[in-house]
């Protein structure tokens, strides 16, 4: 999701891992979800940041070329995702059967909407993050570029903050008024998380995990005891700076010393890493993979076949919300794992016909 260095980082890969993980414990409401809710997704804006490399983008040639890697990277997958989706989205399941919600006007509207990188579908909900981080990150590679090219490293800082301010302005605009139309108001807010992933990157020196740990869980729980709850991202309430960053950095930092103890252990390296490295996979398929375990409470439990259309989920009390989280996490990677051995298989038998 962000850009990425030659030789990858399995800390980062790690981080990601976690992250996602959240995110998918997060909508299978498991417990704690409202402490994890302080920093679920600001956390992957400001590894975003922490990845940005500022030093690639000086002309306009740096500029596109950066701009196709990000359509690539998030404009596609929303595409294929949002459009696979859409055609289950056409019918519902009633008590009377099978009824098809859209006629053929309806079902272009929606397919020319996808294609222009707006509306979605509701199995495919998590990828309006694909195209906020989208609308951030072409942003800040605008301001990338013009501060490049100021030769003046005074005016250039200063140029820098400005812009930040401006953004984050712009952010609070839209949303006191209640505009987040294609996820702007979120674009322009979480400027500053990518601007402090960047910051992170360049300054913050290696340190104890354990610390690490200790500090940013003790301001989660300062935080989360206050009801501070300022980063809401689909939201329309009132955007607090100081709380934005210190919960997402928080977070930020309590995931990344996890990442560095976990990367100790080749096994809990590997494990982690391999989820992190699949993060795209994961939020475009686990509310799809979510209907799996509904389809089984709802054999279990004799209930009505409409019960399907429960979203995101059925039933999560007890521990059936660790059977989702599981879902959630290991069939979009099962998934990606089949389509990686056929596409091996055909590029193998492509190159065998060629020989």
């Amino acid at each position: 999701m962000a850009e990425l260095v030659k030789k990858r980082d399995s800390i980062i890969d790690i981080t990601r891992g976690l992250g996602i993980i959240l995110v998918v414990m997060l909508h299978c409401n498991a417990p704690f979800s409202d402490f994890f809710f302080l920093f679920h997704m600001p956390l992957f804006f400001v590894i975003s940041g922490y990845l940005f490399n500022c030093g690639k983008i000086k002309t306009f040639k740096d500029f596109w070329e950066y701009v196709i890697k990000k359509l690539r990277g998030l404009y596609i997958p929303f595409v294929i995702c949002n459009l696979f989706f859409t055609i289950p989205a056409l019918f519902k399941i009633t008590s009377s059967g099978l009824v098809c919600k859209y006629d053929l006007q309806g079902f272009l509207f929606r397919i020319g909407k996808l294609l222009l990188f707006t509306g979605g579908s509701q199995l495919g909900g998590t990828t309006w993050f694909f195209r906020a981080l989208f609308l951030a990150l072409l942003i800040y590679a605008i301001m990338t570029l013009i501060l490049n090219n100021i030769k003046d490293d005074f005016f250039r800082n200063i140029s820098r903050i400005l812009f930040i301010s401006i953004c984050f302005l712009a952010g609070l605009f839209f949303s006191s008024m209640g505009i987040n139309f294609d996820n702007i108001g979120s674009a322009f807010s979480v400027i500053i998380l990518l601007e402090s992933g960047r910051l992170y990157r360049k300054y913050v020196k290696d340190f104890q995990p354990a610390a690490g740990i200790a500090v940013a869980f003790l301001l989660l729980v300062f935080c989360y005891k206050f009801d501070l709850k300022p980063f809401i991202v689909l939201s329309n309430e009132n955007i607090n700076l100081f709380w934005i960053i210190l919960t997402a950095m928080s977070g930020f930092v309590l995931t990344i010393s996890l990442a560095r103890i976990l990367k100790k252990n080749f096994f809990t390296e590997k494990i982690f890493s391999y989820i992190g490295k699949h993060t795209r996979a994961i939020m475009c398929l686990h509310f799809a993979s979510f209907k799996i375990v509904t389809l089984i409470q709802i054999i279990i439990f004799r209930l009505e076949l409409s019960k399907i259309s429960a979203f995101p989920t059925l039933i999560t009390s007890g521990l059936f919300w660790i059977l989702y989280t599981v879902a959630g996490i290991c069939i979009p990677l099962i998934l990606v794992l089949f389509f990686n051995i056929i596409k091996n298989n055909m590029l193998k038998f492509i190159k065998e016909k060629k020989c």
